[in-house]
């Protein structure tokens, strides 16, 4: 690390994209209406160049999507752990999160955090050491990298903005190959509508870090989709933002409006903050 910080020079756009929830989840622990206090990412984003962070840095309103959509997914990891204390919690495209210290896994749990080499090096570099935690440096759409994870424990497994990055077919083998390997479990993921995945580069954030326009990634229109993809995931529930009245406060008055214009139809409410909950 320099003087400066790290600067992110070795990361591709998409790799690029870990500073979005980073930072969101850092100006959340700085905001007096904190969700999250996740002081484990104020302090690793404080180790990134400060102009890299400005440069690609979102607003108040993205800080807060970003901290609901991790608090949500916290609570979905703490509550299958409850249920399965023997779990393994696997972390698809990790970047800087820093679910694990957020969510005080007990000694009985395992928490694995896949991404590519240059994020897990990064990774390595910059967040401070988890006990309950092994990190697999290698590609979503190399199935080898499950061995390294047990077969016989159940699985709960986020996918916090990861598969929108990801080629269709490269998605649809993923999906096989988790349900594969581990013999049951759970799969918590933000998913991107099918128009917003045909042109990430439309979005103003993800263009700060690089992302160009027309880039295409795997999106759904409705949770089926993917039941019909693989048929050992079975629907469970969603969160879609612009359902959720309770998460207005805290957005600015502009964002609470687009809010509820989007609640109207599904297909808009979907444009909004959406995860969802499968079950193999």
């Amino acid at each position: 690390m320099t003087a400066t910080g790290e600067r992110l020079d070795d990361l591709t756009a998409v790799e690029r994209t870990l500073l979005l929830t980073l930072c969101g989840r850092a100006a959340d622990a700085a905001s007096a209406s904190a969700l999250l206090a996740d002081t484990v990412a104020a302090e690793v984003a404080s180790r990134i160049d400060e102009s890299v962070r400005s440069a690609s840095a979102g607003d108040a309103d993205l800080a807060r999507n970003v901290a609901i959509r991790a608090r949500l997914l916290d609570d979905h990891v703490r509550d299958f752990v409850r249920r399965h204390p023997d779990a393994v919690v696997v972390e698809l495209g990790c970047g800087l999160e820093t679910r694990a210290f957020r969510t005080e896994l007990p000694e009985t749990v395992d928490y694995y955090a896949v991404d590519l080499l240059s994020v897990i090096e990064l990774r390595r570099r910059l967040m401070p050491h988890h006990p309950r935690e092994t990190m697999i440096a290698a590609s979503l759409d190399d199935p080898r990298w499950t061995d390294a994870i047990p077969a016989d424990r159940p699985a709960i497994l986020v996918a916090d903005g990861v598969l929108a990055f990801l080629d269709p077919a490269v998605a649809t083998r993923l999906l096989t190959t988790l349900t594969e390997h581990f013999p049951h479990g759970e799969l918590v993921c933000q998913v991107n509508i099918t128009w917003l995945s045909r042109d990430l580069g439309r979005a103003p954030e993800l263009r700060k870090v690089g992302i160009p326009r027309g880039f295409q990634g795997f999106g759904i229109d409705d949770p089926a989709e993917v039941e019909r993809l693989n048929p050992r995931l079975r629907f469970v529930d969603e969160f879609v933002l612009a359902r959720a009245p309770e998460h207005f406060p805290g957005f600015s008055r502009r964002f609470r409006t687009i809010l509820r214009l989007l609640r109207l139809r599904t297909s808009w409410a979907r444009l909004s903050t959406w995860v969802v909950r499968y079950r193999f």
